[in-house]
């Protein structure tokens, strides 16, 4: 099993673990201190936090933010996570999900609301300045009942989706597989329909019966002719 760190964390009503546990590609289970991660920092605001990183993972000026409840999993695989954020900023149950063979240059996810989930799947590919919402921050209500009217919703991007640089996805956006989000796309809807290239603020179909490839068009066009 290996070593075991208990890292504890202090509330003013009580006290509870908060755990990081990393799982090797043969499925051994460390619960380990954060500190011993290279490359990723995590810094816990409250309690209860859960993070479950799957080795292989590789992380480069990454930060944590949890705050009380956050529930985050990585699965193993991928180039590298760079310059990757998590900002739980609330005292919300929430979960960030990110599937195998995730990269990324620059991505900032903010949660920790209410009970809202941020689901990314396999084998998706991120650039620079992407940002991701599930929550609006502050409150917008119903000026005669006084009832909030935008509570934090879930945001789900599917398998093998390539996100250009500087998209902005906003809260109960879903993305279907194999597709593609262009440069400075602004997302805030349900895109159901798969292989298709998404552009435009708001986002909008403008290509579809599309795939993509993470080689080169020299590398792609040479394999493909083999």
């Amino acid at each position: 099993m290996g070593r075991v760190y208990k890292l504890m964390c202090k509330n003013v009503s009580n006290k509870m673990e908060n755990i990081v546990t990393v799982i090797s590609q043969d499925g051994r289970k460390e619960i380990i201190d954060p500190k011993q991660i290279p490359g990723l920092l995590i810094s816990f605001a409250g309690t209860g936090n859960i993070v479950i990183l799957h080795e292989p993972f590789t992380f480069a000026n990454s930060v944590f933010r949890l705050n009380t409840n956050a529930f985050v999993e990585i699965m193993g695989g991928g180039v590298g996570m760079y310059n990757m954020e998590i900002n739980d900023d609330r005292m919300g149950t929430s979960r960030y999900l990110i599937g195998e063979n995730f990269s990324c240059n620059g991505v900032k996810l903010y949660g920790g609301w209410q009970d809202e989930t941020i689901r990314i799947g396999n084998d998706c590919m991120f650039g620079w300045d992407i940002t991701i919402f599930a929550s609006d921050f502050h409150t917008l209500f119903n000026k005669e009942t006084g009832i909030p009217v935008n509570n934090a919703k879930d945001v789900v991007i599917g398998d093998h989706v390539w996100v250009g640089y500087g998209v902005v996805v906003m809260k109960s956006s879903k993305v279907a597989s194999n597709s593609v989000i262009g440069t400075r796309a602004v997302v805030a809807g349900h895109f159901d329909e798969t292989n298709v290239v998404l552009a435009g603020n708001p986002a909008a179909i403008v290509k579809r019966g599309i795939n993509w490839s993470r080689d080169s068009h020299e590398v792609y066009e040479r394999k493909r002719h083999e």
